[in-house]
């Protein structure tokens, strides 16, 4: 007997979209059919609401994103939050306290718009940012000139705080260091990177809020992923899967492995093991 979907989650770059960051054709049809047949496909993405992609975005259906690691969740029509989880002030200067001697590159989002300083992006190779990265860095971040003034006067409005360290002989005592502040959440998209953000955010938790505010069953639901941030995503729903070029970590949560996301894995899953299309 098939499986009874109420609901898929998607995370977006390195599992549905392809290596441009694009929706390629054979996953947008997959999720038109999935769609037309009444399922709730919802985005559930590391990145801020204002640097999801136009042709997600805009993709005839689709009603929620889950954006910021769970922080933030939008009602794609309106463009408006639904459900924010921001940080505390004290929060943000304990993490301040800990980047502000070695000052790794770094980025911030409030109200869905990514934010960055101009020191780092002005220099991207000079931290490890090259080709299509640092196309897409550029392109969604916000530029801030007085970098540690920002911080402060945003210090209660931060949706997440991101820390970036390319070489890896610095990044263990540094995210160490960060990962031991109490009363935050932290989660990994890469291993250069440590997104952190309020407590109670996580995608995972993100999807529990949505699925109980639409009435949706978590067991008839299921979630893709590739990376850590994606662990928790896929221990929320009944049909967790992860795409072949997924970290370890998400393959171990996983109840099927797909094709990778350069190879139509999500439409892969939905015909083959979800027997929706």
């Amino acid at each position: 007997m098939p499986p009874h979907i109420e609901c898929i989650a998607l995370d977006l770059d390195r599992t549905t979209l392809d290596g441009q960051g694009h929706l390629s054709p054979g996953n947008r049809a997959a999720l038109e059919a999935v769609i037309a047949q009444g399922v709730e496909v919802v985005v559930a993405s590391g990145r801020s609401f204002a640097s999801l992609p136009e042709d997600v975005l805009t993709f005839p259906g689709l009603r929620y994103a889950i954006t910021s690691n769970g922080a933030a969740v939008y009602e794609i029509a309106t463009r408006q939050a639904v459900h924010r989880r921001v940080m505390t002030p004290e929060s943000v200067a304990a993490i301040w306290s800990v980047v502000q001697e070695e000052m790794p590159a770094q980025s911030v989002f409030i109200d869905g718009v990514a934010y960055a300083p101009v020191w780092y992006l002005d220099h991207l190779a000079e931290y490890g940012v090259t080709g299509w990265g640092a196309q897409y860095v550029s392109s969604i971040c916000r530029r801030v000139e007085d970098w540690p003034g920002f911080i402060r006067d945003n210090a209660g409005r931060l949706d997440s705080y991101d820390v970036f360290q390319h070489q890896p002989e610095h990044r263990a005592k540094l995210f160490g260091a960060l990962c031991a502040l109490p009363k935050l959440y932290f989660t990994s998209s890469a291993p250069h990177m440590l997104e952190i953000s309020h407590p109670d955010t996580g995608k995972g938790n993100g999807l529990r809020w949505l699925m109980d505010e639409l009435g949706l069953d978590p067991a008839a639901c299921a979630a893709f992923g590739d990376g850590e941030n994606d662990v928790d995503l896929l221990r929320a729903v009944g049909y967790p899967v992860a795409v072949e070029n997924a970290a370890d970590s998400c393959k171990a949560a996983a109840r099927y492995i797909t094709l990778a996301h350069d190879r139509d894995g999500v439409a892969y899953a939905l015909k083959h093991y979800l027997c929706l299309t």
